[in-house]
C-alpha cells in the first residue's frame, strides 16, 4: 500500500478511510503546505495460493467455527472453506 503524498511538498499523510471508490476524484488539502491537490483510489488485486487436496479426491477436513454464540458454530473445511451445519449427536 502506498502512503497519499502531497504532489506539491510530498509530505505524506494518514490514509484518508473514507475515501475508497474507484473512478472517483476526491480533493485534500495538505496540512503541511496548505495547497489543495486531487487524487484517486486504485486497488491491487494479489493471490494467496493454498492447496485443496479435497478437491481432488481427498476427504473434507471439517473443524468446528470458532463462533458466538457457541450455537451458531459450523463446520468449515480447513482446506477449501466449504461449510456445513454443525450436527449434534444426542
Amino acid at each position: 500500500m502506498s502512503a497519499l503524498t502531497c504532489p506539491y511538498c510530498d509530505c505524506e499523510m494518514n490514509d484518508p478511510e473514507e475515501c475508497n471508490e474507484q473512478d472517483r476524484t476526491y480533493e485534500k488539502e495538505c496540512p503541511h503546505c496548505d495547497k489543495a491537490f486531487v487524487f484517486t483510489v486504485e486497488y491491487t488485486r494479489y493471490y494467496r495460493e493454498h492447496k485443496a487436496d479435497c478437491l481432488n479426491g481427498a476427504p473434507h477436513d471439517y473443524q468446528r467455527t470458532n463462533t458466538y454464540p457457541p450455537e451458531a458454530a459450523r463446520l468449515r473445511c480447513s482446506m477449501c472453506d466449504d461449510e456445513k451445519p454443525l450436527t449434534f449427536k444426542p
